[in-house]
Formats: structure tokens, sequence, C-alpha cells
């Protein structure tokens, strides 16, 4: 059994408490195999016999020592494909969307389809005409949203794509069409979800798939994660999942939510949730936790940027309001469903109508304490935010969201009220509900040091150069933030127990980052070392 004593640094010890303000460190932490054994003084005399016993030591030079970080918020197969895609972010006009696709199709004659990420619906004042990209390339174009809840496709890609799949949930909101009823070039939400991905997905070739696993586990564990759990998963993805582990294996933990939609009779939606139990039970934490089915994820609405987030405000340009995607009876069904099988639900709840909706339907449930999560939360009611709490509902964040040069617009869009309790992080933790970070990555940068940076700054690491704050009075200190994005994300899988703290008994998971320990440093900081089970997978 390979032994390790790492002496000299500054080794983060949480304290158990979600929202202490303040961190803990030690100087020393010994691993034997897969676990940690010691973590204390370096003069202890557990630390001198390891060393006599023939232990490695390194000198960490007074870096900090982090439990390696749990991505409670991602998107693995489709992070992959998204790298894939070109990259059109930095246009700010349809003009320039259509000179950077041209360029890309003349540069790539032999791709079946041009497949494009970054759009921003303001660059284009929300148009989205498939007639608009018609006169570009014959093959099928598709520009996904920087959001990723919707795709704008030329007429090619809209004839091949597999609209029957929406089934009831075709409607205005999910595919745009025309008084005749042909589509128009814009498909959203369920639609970007069931048909869209789904055809890309389908569309690859294995070596495809695995070549962007490749990519993504490989930026993941340079990132310094040891985990990750999927947002949305379905049958394809987790067989290409399962697949690539038999095969290559996969560096780091991973759990799994799957997605069910609704807009389908009562019996085939708990057929719909049925099918997932199934998965659960054949994968399921206890018997290998490190690669497991944890529960369902259901979303209610969309987001800000599409004027599909569910909020009490319409839109501007809009007179109505944004209906919930789920009746709430239904909700309530679903919810109670999974939790008898023991499974948790992570909720997509954007807009302060489907805030309360979830937490409504969660109480109907009787499924308080359960650990279900709510995702984004980034409108919530005071009202709200103290019923978390008292339910136990994990308040599941992505700072990245929340970075001022993404909501730039947001004060506009959603009105002054709805805006002054953006993303309350704080108030969460006031509330005494558990935080989990996660990145949302593609649709936000998957880099952790970054994302704590504006979780703890509430400044803009995309653009750095920025001086506006997102509601500053709401930032976590570095020590909360740190332990949401590793013993909360523990938390939020059930796997507290074994990971996502640096403690004796504890999984040897665990980062090793050139940095002081100082929010405002955070952007310069540089991960050294990466640590799963007892062995180094990444270094600089």
């Amino acid at each position: 059994m390979s032994k390790h004593v790492l002496t000299n640094g500054r080794i983060y010890t949480a304290t158990g408490k979600f929202h202490e303000e303040n961190a803990a460190f030690n100087r020393c932490m010994v691993v034997a195999g897969d676990k940690i054994t010691f973590v204390g003084d370096t003069d202890d005399a557990l630390v001198r016999k390891a060393i006599e016993d023939g232990a490695s030591v390194t000198d960490l030079d007074n870096r900090v020592v982090v439990p390696g970080i749990i991505e409670a918020h991602t998107h693995l197969l489709l992070f992959g494909t998204w790298l894939m895609k070109l990259d059109i972010s930095h246009c700010k006009s349809l003009e320039e969307i259509q000179s950077s696709v041209l360029e890309y199709a003349k540069a790539h004659p032999d791709l079946p389809r041009l497949l494009c990420r970054g759009w921003y619906q303001h660059t284009t004042n929300g148009r989205a005409f498939a007639t608009d990209l018609d006169g570009i390339d014959p093959r099928p174009i598709y520009i996904e949203s920087e959001d990723l809840h919707s795709t704008w496709c030329n007429t090619a890609a809209a004839k091949e794509l597999p609209i029957h799949r929406l089934g009831k949930e075709d409607s205005p909101t999910t595919v745009a069409r025309d008084v005749d009823g042909n589509p128009t070039g814009l498909f959203a939400e369920v639609a970007q979800f069931h048909v869209v991905w789904h055809h890309q997905i389908v569309s690859m070739s294995q070596e495809d798939k695995f070549r962007a696993l490749d990519t993504v586990f490989e930026l993941y564990v340079n990132s310094g994660y040891t985990g990750a759990i999927d947002l949305a998963m379905d049958e394809i993805m987790w067989d290409t999942l399962v697949k690539y582990r038999e095969q290559k294996g996969i560096p780091i933990h991973v759990g799994s939510h799957w997605l069910v939609t609704n807009g389908c009779s009562r019996d085939e939606l708990l057929n719909r949730v049925d099918q997932v139990i199934e998965m659960y039970e054949t994968w399921h934490p206890s018997r290998n936790p490190e690669f497991c089915v944890l529960g369902i994820k259901l979303i209610l609405d969309g987001v800000v940027d599409g004027c599909t987030a569910a909020v009490s405000n319409p839109f501007p340009g809009h007179t109505s309001l944004v209906p919930p995607v789920w009746d709430t009876e239904e909700l309530t069904l679903v919810i109670q469903r999974a939790t008898d099988a023991g499974m948790q639900v992570a909720i997509h709840a954007v807009g302060d109508v489907v805030i309360t909706q979830a937490i409504d339907a969660i109480e109907q449930a009787g499924a308080g304490g359960k650990r279900h999560r709510m995702e984004h939360i980034e409108f919530p009611a005071a009202e709200d935010i103290r019923r978390m709490g008292e339910l136990g509902i994990i308040a599941s964040i992505q700072p990245g969201h929340c970075d001022p040069f993404a909501v730039r617009t947001y004060a506009q869009m959603v009105g002054p009220q709805l805006w002054e309790r953006a993303f309350p992080y704080k108030k969460f933790l006031d509330g005494q509900a558990v935080l989990a970070i996660g990145t949302d990555a593609p649709s936000a940068s998957h880099l952790p040091m970054p994302t704590v940076y504006t979780a703890t700054t509430r400044r803009s690491a995309r653009v750095p150069t920025m001086t506006a704050q997102t509601h500053a009075d709401q930032a976590l200190t570095l020590s909360q933030a740190m332990y949401a994005f590793t013993a909360g994300a523990a938390y939020a899988r059930h796997a507290e127990t074994w990971t996502g703290s640096l403690a004796a008994g504890m999984r040897a998971d665990f980062v090793i980052i050139d940095t002081e320990w100082d929010a405002e440093v955070l952007l310069e900081a540089k991960i050294a070392q990466t640590w799963s089970k007892g062995k180094q997978i990444f270094k600089t």
C-alpha cells in the first residue's frame, strides 16, 4: 500500500457547518492507499511513523489543499459535443453570424452538418428564422443559444429533425411555426432537449462521442475535479458513458439525474418515471457510488435570455406571463413517485412562479427532508427561501450565471422588483439551506476558480475589467463557497460519508492549488495537482 505525507501546506478543513464564514486549516495530511489517515500537525507521532515506514514526503510549500472539487451540475456528453461546435459568441449582429458560419462552411466542406454555439438572442433582436441561414450553405445548420435552451436552424436542419418525438409537447413555445404550421427555425425548451439534442447525439459516431468525453474528462481532471453530477441524462447518453467506462475508464466519480418531461398522458408520465426507477435500481448508489443513477430531473420553466422563465412580470414586448411547464398536480405526483422509490428529484426553477410551485409540490408530496434539489432558483421570494431551509431542499447554484457580464440585461428584462432579489446566495445560507455549487457547463465556464471568484466577489470572471457587481451583499465567503463546491456537492448526492472533505477515513480526493486564500486573487490561481483515490491524476 502506497503512503504519502503532504506537509507544510494550508489544508482546508471544513468544520461540518455549511454556513461557517471562516476556514480552518491544518499543516499536514497523510494518505495510505485510497484513504486519508491523518490531518493535523506535522510533528504528530502518526506523521513520524508514516515517514519511518517509508512514506513519500511532499513539501507543499504553503500551497492550499482542498477536497476534490465536485461539479454539482453539468452535462458531460453535451459539454463534449459543445466543444466541437463553431463558437459564434463574439458575433454582435445577424450579419456577423452569417459571415462566421459561411467562413466555417467553406473551411469544412466534408462535415455533414454545421453545428454552432454561443448565440446570444439579443444580438439578432430575438430573430431566429431559417430563411436567414438558408443562403449560407445547403447542409443542415444548427446554432445553439448560449443558455443551451434553444437552437436556431435553417430549413435543411428543420426538415431532418424528428419533431414527432414531441407529441403533445409540440406547441408555439417549443417549435416556432408560420400560419401554415411549418417550422420557421426556432426550437426551444422541450424541443431542444428531446428533439435537437437527441438528433445530434444519435447522428454522432461512437468514435466522436468518445472523443467528446475524452476532452471533457481531461478538462475536469486538469481543473481539480474528482466528481461530477450530470443533470440531463437519457438512455443514449448513459449507454455511451457505460461503454466508455468499460473500454477506457472514467477518472472521476459520476452521478446522474435523468430528464423526465411531461406533455403526455398520466399513465405515460408515470411510466417514464418508472423507467428511471428501473435504471436507479440497476445502477444504485449503494452498489456503485462512483457511477450511479441518483434520481430524476424536471424542468419547470426556461431561461431569462429566451424570455421563457416563469416570472411574475411579462417580459419586455410581451403582454402575457410565461406559464409553468408542469401542472402542479402532475408535478406532485411525479415527485411522490420518485421519493417513494428512494430517488432524489432535481428541479430546474428559474422564475419566482415555478420556485413557489416546486416547493409547494415537494411539501404536498410529503417529500421534505429527502435532499431534493432546486436548480438555478434565480428570483426566489423571501418566504420561499425560508421554506427551502425548513424542507431540507438543497439550493443548487451556478455562480457563472450571476456573472455581471452574463446578467447585464436582466434588470431590464425582469423588472426592478424581481431583480432586487436575484441570486440570493447568502440568504439561502441564512435560511439554513445547504448550498451545492456547480457550473452548468457548457452554459457557463467549467473552471472552478473563476466560478468561486464570482460567488465570493460577485464580480465578472468572464470580463474581469468590469466593475459592476451582482448584489454584492449576497457574496459568499471563500470558505462557504469552497464548502458548497466540495462537501455541499457531496451532500447533494448522498456522498458526504466518503468524499467531499479532508479528514481521517475519507477517500483521498484532493486538489493542490497555487494560490493565496483570498478571493481577490482567484483568477490567477493555478491547479498544481489533482488526486483521486490516493493517486495523482494530474500535475502541472
